[in-house]
């Protein structure tokens, strides 16, 4: 009797994303279309890698189903994002105001006023499109260069410094790039770049981009509901 190969989490959960990014299509076109032009370029380009490389040649499995005991992970990541980003924020921000460097289209994008169906859509948007997009990016990237280093190098520890860093680093940049509110405070960055390592390191304990994906989403969905409940105050841009 043959063994039946389980269904991916990860699967399922793209299958489940259908429906809020068809919504984001036909209201916030522009956005969603950059982020779910990521996710859809990084998902076959991390595919191809998969596939024409063996498992044993990766730096790390990505595609396993959640655990309770990852989900600890999943939990630990998201808090410990925010601690990070709190410390790093209260360096340099003015009293009382908290560093997101999260993309929130009713703030940043469309200056609406958060209410009740705003911040939920908000909340949506970074679950269904930024989380998995940023994480598939960084993924893809760690993974081909990792892969692309072992032709110069058989060293695993300089190969894994490289390959997690640069895609992590560039990321962090990224999120503070051209912002007028984060001008010459490089705090941001450093926080950032903290940040995208622990969700790396998430991947790497749980062997699921999924875990990363969730970590990085319910850390800026808690953002986003504690800034529109008053809790925090961002910087306006």
């Amino acid at each position: 009797m043959t063994k039946k190969k389980s269904t991916r989490q990860l699967v399922i959960f793209f299958c489940l994303t259908v429906f809020p990014i068809s919504h984001f299509l036909l209201t916030e076109q522009e956005l969603t279309l950059f982020y779910l032009s990521m996710l859809i370029l990084s998902l076959i380009a991390v595919m191809m890698l998969k596939h024409y490389h063996k498992d044993k040649e990766f730096p790390c499995d990505f595609d396993e189903n959640l655990s309770f005991q990852k989900w600890m992970w999943i939990l630990a990541g998201t808090v410990g994002s925010f601690i990070l980003m709190s410390f790093f924020g209260s360096i340099s921000m003015p009293s009382g105001q908290f560093d997101p460097t999260i993309f929130v289209p009713t703030i940043f994008f469309l200056g609406i006023t958060q209410q009740f169906p705003t911040y939920v859509n908000d909340m949506l948007f970074n679950i269904a499109l930024v989380a998995p997009a940023e994480e598939l990016t960084k993924l893809t990237c760690m993974v081909g260069l990792y892969l692309f280093l072992g032709q110069y190098t058989r060293d695993k520890k300089i190969k894994l410094g490289i390959s997690v860093g640069l895609p992590v680093f560039f990321w962090a940049v990224l999120h503070v790039y051209k912002n007028p509110a984060y001008i010459g405070n490089y705090w941001h960055v450093v926080g950032a770049f903290s940040s995208g390592l622990l969700f790396m390191l998430v991947l790497w304990k749980t062997k699921s981009v999924l875990a990363a994906i969730l970590a990085h989403g319910l850390y800026n969905c808690l953002v986003i509901f504690l800034v529109s409940q008053g809790f925090l105050v961002v910087p306006v841009t």
